[in-house]
């Protein structure tokens, strides 16, 4: 990347207590980027503490975050 061009990151996250990870993907359509329950260890060695589902692009060389926003990784697969 040169130095007029910047990253974008686009990223959304559910998190709780608890909640069906399933269910969330079944209901929007959309399979995660990350998912995790929880009680799960994480990084650490320590349980999470929350349930979440996040779907997220990564860093993008753009200049405009709509082209993230229309990535196909945001594309719902159906309509339950």
């Amino acid at each position: 990347m040169n130095s007029t061009q910047t990253e974008v990151l686009v990223y959304f996250q559910l998190l709780a207590d608890d909640f069906s990870i399933e269910d969330v993907t079944r209901r929007l359509g959309i399979i995660p980027t990350e998912t995790f329950k929880r009680g799960e260890k994480g990084y650490s060695s320590h349980p999470r503490e929350h349930t979440s589902w996040s779907l997220g692009t990564g860093y993008q060389p753009s200049f405009d975050v709509n082209d993230q926003l229309r990535s196909t990784s945001w594309k719902r697969t159906n309509f339950r």
